[in-house]
């Protein structure tokens, strides 16, 4: 029963995150980046929530395969609100969404979602430095506190599944005009 409501609460956590993403569009679209701010802190803290509730509830959610595809999905929002709002040209802003946004998709590499992220939210951080300077400390706060609540698994699981996907992209080879992966290489899921 127990390992259930954590299951949901993780799975409404991941669900919220998905529609953030959408806000967040919509948010620096408008040019409101101080409320943007905030949404992507909440964005942030959903992911890190709903992944120990899960762990937590020691049973499979329903919507914790997704995890990425949403996270993915909160970095793409902001490139499309940044694009729309001109802080980042259309065309960078598109590259970006299709190159690693459907890189990861098609490959399901996930440094290439992390890449997409790291540009989106470095991006935005410079677009709210520049455009509310009162709130610079916002996603900034939240990442360092993030930092420190999520270190340990940062160290064991989120930065080697980056290395080893970035270097999974490496082994990659070309065959018949697909991409396919050379025998034994990538993560085994």
């Amino acid at each position: 029963m127990h390992g259930a409501i954590l299951a949901r609460t993780a799975d409404t956590l991941t669900l919220a995150r998905a529609l953030l993403a959408a806000a967040l569009a919509g948010a620096v679209a408008a040019e409101r980046v101080g409320i943007a701010a905030w949404l992507l802190v909440a964005a942030w803290c959903s992911d890190a929530a709903d992944g120990r509730l899960a762990r937590a509830g020691r049973q499979p959610t329903r919507l914790g395969r997704h995890d990425l595809v949403i996270d993915t999905a909160v970095g793409v929002g902001l490139l499309v609100g940044m694009a729309l709002s001109g802080h980042v040209p259309v065309l960078a802003a598109a590259g970006l969404i299709v190159l690693l946004g459907g890189g990861f998709l098609a490959l399901g590499n996930a440094a290439l979602s992390m890449a997409l992220q790291a540009v989106a939210y470095a991006s935005f951080i410079v677009v709210l430095w520049r455009a509310a300077p009162t709130l610079r400390w916002v996603p900034v706060s939240a990442v360092l506190a993030l930092f420190v609540l999520e270190f340990r698994r940062l160290i064991a699981v989120t930065i080697p599944t980056f290395l080893a996907d970035l270097a999974a992209l490496g082994r990659r080879r070309h065959t018949n005009g697909f991409i396919r992966p050379r025998h034994g290489a990538g993560r085994q899921e």
